[in-house]
């Protein structure tokens, strides 16, 4: 309202101002060509300047202490502006400012200047202060019983908003009312609400009677509440606000406040009762546990094999439940156990067992049925040891027999035998076959086993050289077949392989080497003598590296043995010396004369093929 009549004044102001510039056109009029201003001086006769016009304007023009506002203006016919009253300095033609932390009523004034005079304009902004919040709050019935409830009951003015504390919480209304309870205890419930003008708080206590005695609790329970017949359950209990308990029904007796039973061998079904009092009354609880019927008694039965041979035996195995006896009856009797295994046989027909097993729950029976096969043909083992011998050498047969009651022997040997045993025959000369024949219930069979005549042993054994000084040496090399061990005598001794090949030095005299190889047909002895000379004959030794090669590159794996070819001019080999033994590096070679002599290896496989010759050497003797 200030606002607008200082609105109104100032267009008062300029309505004046402008009857005041009629009347001053009106006397320049009337003064002619010359008018004089307000400082005595003449101006051109010409029409009047416009006063300036200004908008002033606040919003808002009424705020809550320490509140804001925003002043706003426009002008026109204005040079400048100046504020003066609650806000100064000089200010633009048109804009807005913010005013702020307005604490009491205040006055904003704007002046504005152009060249037709000034103009101002005044607002004033005038600060509310808003009402401080009243607040009631009342309890009904302030004092209550132990577990009652109460109203609470509350207005305000001036208060936008309510919050509860204290022995209530939340948003309230600003009125309302609540019922609060069941209250156990002594509360105090507190209402703050809050307004513009500030905040107020209010409590209300309810004061709340003695508690009365607690009602006693009681749980209990049976784990499992369903059992196997002669089976065990637990029962468990706990209680509260008791001070004796009792048990009936399935069991009796005084019970703790809590506690756990076990119960066993249930046959049917049992309820479990238990009551217990204390000061605030009695309560009972009761549990049932079912009891399954007695099971009927299982049985298994079995034979193996269930298919016998002749004569055969068969195991009979069972086992059964819930059985307290059993029977049997058919190709067997007598009382057994509950469960077991027994031998039956030797069976000579078919044959069924029946087994019968009692028990609280009613009987059960099986049978199981074993078939006994035809008689089985005999059948024969019969060896000969040994089974190749030398010959007048003697042999040991050894025979034993199935399904057979009766043996005879045939062919290198006669007469009737028993189902088993061992013989010695011999000596035997040749090669020999013996028979045995025996015959049971199932029918006859036969067996034979030759005894073979081995041939003797044959023996080949050589030295090289067969002649040497006084002193020297020769290399003995032997093989055999038909053999399966020899033995050195003579002039060197022990066991040696069935071939092989051994030089023997330092030799001082003649010497003969003995070798006997024995095999499975006998013995075979052979011998060489080594002689020493005395004569002007000179001898060399070759010795060489085997190769491990081919020409190609690729490995030799089947070298067979060497040759050594030499001669009295080079690369002309007129003698060649084989060493039919790839294990054999160096040779000597014996009876040569004085001169130069020129020599050359080649190595051979056991496909013949033969190399080419090694790099020559040369010796003179002289």
């Amino acid at each position: 309202m200030t606002a607008v009549l200082a609105k109104s004044a100032a267009l008062l102001v300029r309505l004046a101002t402008i009857a005041l510039s009629a009347t001053l056109l009106t006397a320049c009029l009337e003064i002619g060509d010359q008018e004089v201003s307000s400082g005595g001086q003449a101006s051109a006769v010409g029409a009047p300047l416009a006063a300036p016009e200004v908008t002033f304007a606040a919003a808002p023009a009424s705020v809550a202490p320490n509140g804001s506002t925003t002043l706003s203006w426009s002008s026109v016919n204005s040079t400048s502006c100046s504020a003066t009253g609650n806000w100064s300095g000089s200010k633009a033609t048109s804009g807005s400012e913010s005013i702020t932390s307005i604490s009491s009523d205040s006055t904003y004034t704007l002046t504005c200047t152009g060249d037709g005079g000034t103009t101002s304009e005044s607002i004033t902004v005038t600060v509310v202060v808003p009402a401080t919040p009243t607040l009631t709050l009342s309890a009904n019935p302030a004092t209550v019983a132990f577990g009652a409830n109460s109203s609470l009951t509350w207005s305000t003015s001036n208060a936008s908003g309510c919050t509860a504390s204290g022995a209530w919480s939340g948003s309230k209304n600003t009125s309302g009312s609540a019922s609060v309870g069941p209250l156990t205890a002594d509360s105090t419930f507190t209402l703050t609400c809050t307004g513009a003008g500030g905040q107020i708080s209010r409590s209300a206590t309810i004061d709340v009677g003695a508690p009365p005695p607690a009602s006693p609790t009681l749980s209990l329970s049976a784990n499992p509440t369903s059992v196997a017949y002669q089976g065990s359950t637990s029962v468990s209990w706990t209680s509260s606000n008791v001070t004796s308990c009792t048990a009936f029904g399935a069991w009796s007796g005084s019970k703790s406040a809590s506690g756990n039973q076990s119960f066993s061998a249930l046959t049917s079904d049992r309820t479990f009762t238990l009551s217990c009092t204390g000061a605030g009354g009695s309560i009972t609880r009761s549990v049932t546990v079912a009891v399954a019927p007695p099971p009927a008694p299982t049985l298994s039965l079995s034979g193996n094999p269930t298919s016998v041979a002749y004569n055969g035996t068969s195991v009979l195995s069972w086992s059964s439940s819930n059985a307290t006896s059993c029977s049997a009856a058919g190709d067997w009797s007598g009382t057994k156990g509950a469960s077991g295994a027994e031998t039956v046989g030797p069976l000579t027909s078919d044959a069924s067992y029946t087994l019968t097993c009692t028990g609280i729950g009613g009987s059960v029976n099986r049978t199981v049925s074993l078939t006994v096969q035809a008689p089985p043909a005999p059948t024969i083992t019969l060896s000969a040891s040994p089974t190749t011998l030398a010959a007048g050498s003697n042999a040991t047969l050894t025979w034993s027999t199935t399904n057979a009651t009766s043996c005879s022997a045939s062919n290198a040997w006669s007469g009737s035998k028993a189902t088993s045993g061992s013989q010695s025959v011999g000596p035997i000369n040749s090669t020999s076959t013996f028979t045995l024949s025996c015959s049971g219930p199932g029918g006859s069979n036969s067996s034979s086993r030759t005894v073979t005549v081995a041939a003797a042993p044959t023996v080949t054994l050589s030295a090289n050289p067969t002649s040497v000084q006084s002193g020297g040496s020769s290399t003995l090399t032997w093989s055999s077949s038909n053999a399966t061990s020899c033995s050195a005598s003579g002039a060197w001794s022990g066991g040696k392989g069935t071939s092989g090949n051994e030089t023997i030095g330092s030799l001082t005299s003649d010497s003969t080497f003995t070798l006997v190889c024995t095999g499975t047909g006998g013995s075979t002895t052979r011998s060489t003598t080594v002689t020493i000379v005395v004569n002007s004959s000179r001898s060399v030794e070759v010795t060489w590296d085997p190769p491990t090669t081919r020409a190609d590159g690729s490995p030799l794996t089947n070298l067979d043995g060497y040759k050594i070819h030499y001669g009295t001019a080079s690369g002309s080999y007129t003698q060649t010396i084989t060493v039919d033994n790839a294990s054999i590096t160096s040779y000597t070679v014996d009876n040569l004369t004085n001169g130069t002599y020129y020599f050359a290896v080649t190595a051979y496989d056991t496909d013949a093929m033969e190399s080419g010759y090694s790099m020559e050497v040369s010796t003179t003797l002289n």
